[in-house]
């Protein structure tokens, strides 16, 4: 008997043949929630930690898996082609805390020069969705694996996609580190082939990898940085480390323009810079024993921002 072979007889249920309709969702914590399924949870976790890649679109197992998915999620859809694929579902321990449940899906059939798009559907413990996080790896930087590490601090476990460029040109990123924050999900390291921290290219909103970060003032970003929770630390070095849009003196932007960088965003990173406690915290993560946050610190002590285009 195959593996999945129990799924394939759920596609007999009715209640989860009906539920393959409906309207796409824009995936927000509001129109994403709703009442957990129980039975259908329940279902779903005997796939906790199979690599579901395997099965074909077309395979009645995997479409068994999918009706779960929109059972717990109503109103999601999946196209034939062209969409998001589910890759795993994971167990999210953390010290102390309830266990959480995180859904990676990637749609790996765009054309290059492209990216990978990646959807992360957070799931509590009763199988309520918590949140849902959709990003890209970056352009002609492609998802080719993923998998979740151990714990790497007291927090949760840290979601680690192995990236790469195709063919010609592409951005030195071998590994981005993904790490829950809060009930979202944010990156927290780019890393290169040779293992070092690498930016983030902000300048041009479809050359940045990873979700947009957190909008916040000045003081909420020096807050960021003198926090405890180590991700929260380092969410916002990689932040300030990125490579950001260099506007020219009394530059305006063109409102139209949703290529480049926002310059509001740009003014807040120019200021946080320039902060003296945050140029001194920069100095102290540096020259600290934590090897992510000195390399993070020591890029954006050294900013390199850049500009696309005349």
């Amino acid at each position: 008997m195959r593996r999945y072979s129990w799924l394939a007889l759920l596609l007999l249920s009715p209640a989860i043949v009906g539920c393959a309709k409906g309207s796409h969702s824009g995936g927000t914590e509001a129109d994403a929630g709703g009442a957990a399924d129980p039975e259908a949870w329940a279902r779903l976790q005997r796939v906790v930690g199979d690599d579901l890649r395997q099965m074909k679109r077309d395979d009645p197992e995997r479409q068994a898996i999918v009706a779960l998915i929109q059972r717990l999620i109503p109103g999601r859809e999946y196209r034939r082609v062209f969409d998001y694929v589910p890759w795993y579902v994971w167990e999210f321990p953390a010290q102390g805390r309830e266990s959480s449940y995180v859904l990676f899906e990637a749609d790996t059939s765009g054309p290059h020069p492209g990216s990978t798009p990646v959807r992360l559907t957070l799931f509590s413990a009763a199988g309520r969705v918590l949140s849902e996080t959709q990003f890209t790896t970056a352009h002609r930087c492609y998802l080719r694996d993923v998998a979740l590490s151990g714990r790497l601090s007291e927090g949760y476990p840290v979601i680690v996609l192995k990236t790469g460029s195709g063919p010609g040109p592409g951005p030195d990123i071998g590994k981005q580190y993904y790490a829950r924050i809060g009930d979202r999900f944010d990156l927290v390291r780019l890393e290169a082939g040779d293992r070092a921290a690498r930016r983030n290219r902000n300048y041009i909103t479809h050359f940045t990898a990873g979700p947009a970060v957190p909008v916040l003032t000045e003081d909420e970003w020096e807050a960021e940085l003198r926090s405890d929770d180590r991700f929260r630390v380092l969410r916002a070095l990689v932040w300030l480390g990125g490579a950001h849009y260099n506007y020219k003196p009394d530059e305006v932007p063109d409102p139209g323009d949703e290529q480049h960088e926002d310059l509001g965003q740009v003014l807040v990173v120019r200021s946080v810079r320039q902060n003296a406690a945050v140029v001194a915290r920069l100095q102290e993560l540096a020259a600290g024993t934590d090897l992510w946050q000195a390399e993070a610190a020591k890029l954006a002590m050294h900013p390199e921002d850049l500009r696309w285009g005349p």
